[in-house]
């Protein structure tokens, strides 16, 4: 309906369609009597057993009592034309195959009503309010069209018909034929499939999109992973080294505890830490591994932080060493004090000596804090060297790791350039093996070609050698036909003339025989005329001679009568014979000359065959030929067409060479970069173990320092209150 449809607008904005192929001329207020149009587009209204067998909506309409029938058939047929160009197949139809009877009973299936419920109307009402969800920014100039944009339909359209038929003429048919619709239904197919096809991609577009986020969501899922991952075993490494720490100040605080307190020296010791640091056992456990690698490298870091607990231990124990041996010297020291305390008090001289003793103690003092504060100095320095080269390694670590990325980058890009390669190549391989195929087939028909014009050509001569010998064998025949054609001419005219000899013959013999019987009838008249004399005369002669000569007369004429019949009789049955016999030689030689004649026109129809059969095999060969013609420089291209291919696959074969040889070289370079990012990360952890090492130092030395000023602020003290003693010694005496 479509394809032969016009729709037509009135200047009331209602569509009219219209079917040229079921058109018909009616009067003013007429209407016909036969419901036509398509079935695929026809109303349920039109169908209604009620309406169907009177047609009283068309009455009605024509009759101009009622117009919404006939709109709301427009409307319905319009709806279903939009069904078909949205879904590309018919609401009523499921084929070709459906019969005009099943499709109008689809059709009056569907339920007819006037009303529309409250919820199909407000999703309607809804659907046509609402605006696009991606209106276009930019509208195209063709659309800026005063008909469509600023102006009613009741107002631009004219008035009168919306469309005037042109005048037919000889050049022009308002119709479409058969060859046109076909034409315009693959047309209209081809329009729907691009469309589709333009859909698809699309589809396939933001599918791809769609799938290049989710990759990237996934790196960027996985970065943070791996990045939460070094995190958390970043801080589990701090973790543990600040429990180590906590454990060895721990250890140094109990250690140091256990030294015995003084009343003197009891202002200046440290106090004991509140809370005890968190230990190895209470800490948290670490997170679960997220994988075997995780796994394996929590692994290894547990087993370089339990080597470096155990050195830490081992330091511990040497460090407890150390206190016992401090231990022992403040002992000894306690005590050499004592006695020289004891001494001071049994001697006012020994003072002085154990100020001068003590002045000696506290340059000592001060000179193994100068000693101590160089060392310091020098363990910052080679510290700061060491924050540099791990710094540096860092640094180096980073650049590797960027060079790294970077070559697994060109890497995946390698891998991509030779996967595409690959493809391309196995296109190139593909499209080769057809245009072998390609190639072969032709080959193949050319060569059948080749064979069915040599069979041609002998045929035409085994035709031609037929021709021949059928020309030769006709020939002879006809010279035949017409020598017995002449002989059965001559022996027709000589029979002519014996038959027309018997016909005188015979002639003459009827003449005789009527001569004799006009003579026997000439002694009957004698007879007579002798019966009619007078009696008087008969009466002279006497009665029985007369009679004996009558008899003897008229048994002498009968006897010769019957001997000249029966001679007669049987010359012409003689006569007769020999004319069947010429007749039957005659009939013979007219079969013969009809058997020659059809003989001679089945030769002409065979030599005309064989003129034929030969001009056919003539315009095959010619066909043949043009056709081999056509084929050979097709067969050229195929061949220069699968030797180009064969160039450009040796030339990717040559280029797959090379990017397969580039792509070990980034393997081996790849290869490289993980064997210094080893190195590098040996690098790394031994400058993080130098630098633990380097921390324990410090904090040892820290630890020795904040010991020495305790000592030398003890000593201070000590000197002062032996200073003070002496003093009041002094004066005392």
């Amino acid at each position: 309906m479509c394809r032969n449809n016009v729709s037509v607008v009135y200047r009331c904005g209602h569509v009219k369609l219209g079917d040229f192929g079921s058109s018909a001329r009616l009067s003013e207020g007429g209407c016909s009597g036969v419901a036509v149009g398509t079935a695929d587009y026809m109303a349920p209204e039109l169908l209604a057993a009620a309406d169907c067998a009177a047609h009283t909506v068309c009455q009605q309409y024509c009759a101009r009592l009622v117009t919404t029938a006939i709109s709301s058939c427009d409307y319905w047929s319009l709806g279903v034309i939009a069904f078909e160009m949205v879904t590309l197949r018919r609401p009523f139809s499921t084929g070709e195959e459906d019969s005009i009877a099943e499709i109008l009973s689809n059709i009056q299936k569907c339920p007819l009503g006037s009303r529309v419920c409250a919820v199909q109307r407000t999703r309607l009402s809804s659907t046509s309010r609402r605006g696009p969800r991606s209106p276009p920014v930019l509208r195209p100039s063709g659309l800026a069209h005063p008909l469509q944009d600023n102006y009613p339909l009741s107002l631009v359209l004219a008035a009168g018909y919306s469309y005037v038929a042109a005048e037919e003429n000889e050049d022009h048919n308002g119709g479409f034929n058969a060859s046109h619709d076909c034409t315009a239904i693959d047309l209209a197919t081809f329009k729907s499939a691009e469309k589709l096809a333009a859909m698809r991609s699309r589809e396939i577009s933001s599918l791809q999109a769609k799938l290049a986020e989710a990759e990237a969501q996934a790196g960027v899922t996985a970065d943070r992973i791996r990045q939460e991952a070094e995190a958390e075993a970043e801080r589990q490494r701090v973790r543990l080294q600040a429990e180590i720490t906590a454990l060895s100040l721990q250890n140094k605080w109990s250690a140091r505890s256990a030294w015995p307190c003084s009343a003197a020296t009891s202002s200046w010791r440290p106090a004991r830490p509140t809370a005890a640091p968190p230990t190895c056992a209470a800490r948290a456990p670490p997170p679960p591994p997220r994988s075997l690698a995780e796994r394996d490298l929590l692994q290894a870091q547990l087993q370089r932080h339990h080597e470096r607990l155990l050195q830490l231990q081992a330091d511990c124990q040497r460090a407890r060493a150390d206190a016992d041996a401090a231990r022992a010297q403040q002992q000894h020291y306690k005590d050499s004090i004592a006695k020289e305390r004891a001494i001071r008090r049994q001697t006012l001289s020994g003072g002085e000596a154990e100020s001068r003793e003590a002045a000696a103690r506290i340059a000592t003092a001060e000179a193994n804090a100068a000693k101590e504060m160089r060392a310091r100095q020098a363990i910052e320095a080679k510290l700061d060297k060491l924050d540099q080269e791990n710094k540096g390694l860092r640094t180096e670590l980073d650049e590797a790791n960027r060079n790294l990325m970077d070559t697994q980058e060109r890497l995946c890009e390698k891998q991509r350039m030779a996967s595409t390669c690959s493809d391309q190549v196995k296109e190139l391989q593909t499209q080769l093996a057809q245009e072998r195929v390609r190639a072969s087939t032709l080959l193949a028909q050319v060569q059948e070609l080749e064979r069915g014009m040599e069979e041609s050509v002998r045929r035409e001569s085994a035709l031609e050698e037929q021709c021949a010998r059928t020309e030769a064998r006709l020939a002879e025949r006809l010279r035949d036909a017409e020598a017995r054609a002449a002989a059965a001419l001559h022996d027709d005219a000589r029979h002519r003339e014996k038959v027309n000899t018997l016909e005188q013959l015979v002639r003459q013999l009827e003449r005789e025989v009527s001569a004799l019987e006009k003579r026997s009838c000439g002694a009957c008249a004698a007879a007579a005329s002798t019966s009619a004399q007078p009696e008087s005369d008969r009466g002279d002669l006497p009665a029985s001679a007369r009679g004996d000569a009558r008899k003897d007369t008229h048994s002498d004429t009968e006897s010769a009568r019957s001997e000249e019949i029966a001679t007669l009789r049987q010359e012409a049955r003689a006569a007769n014979l020999a004319r069947w016999r010429k007749e039957r030689e005659y009939n013979e030689l007219s079969v013969e000359t009809k058997s020659t004649t059809r003989d001679l026109k089945r030769a002409e129809e065979r030599l005309a065959n064989a003129i034929e059969a030969r001009k056919t095999a003539e315009q095959k060969a010619g066909e043949l030929a043009t056709e081999l013609a056509k084929l050979r420089p097709e067969h050229e291209l195929a061949t220069k067409e699968a030797e180009r291919l064969k160039m450009q696959f040796d030339k990717l074969a040559k280029t797959h060479e090379v990017v397969q040889a580039e792509v070990d070289r980034s393997r081996n370079d790849i290869r490289k970069l993980k064997s210094e990012l080893q190195y590098s990360e040996k690098r790394r952890l031994h400058a993080e173990e130098q630098e633990e090492l380097s921390s324990r130092e410090r904090t040892q030395l820290r630890d020795d320092l904040h010991l020495l000023r305790r000592e030398n602020a003890e000593l201070a003290q000590v000197s002062t209150t032996v200073h003070v003693h002496t003093n009041y010694l002094f004066m005392m005496t």
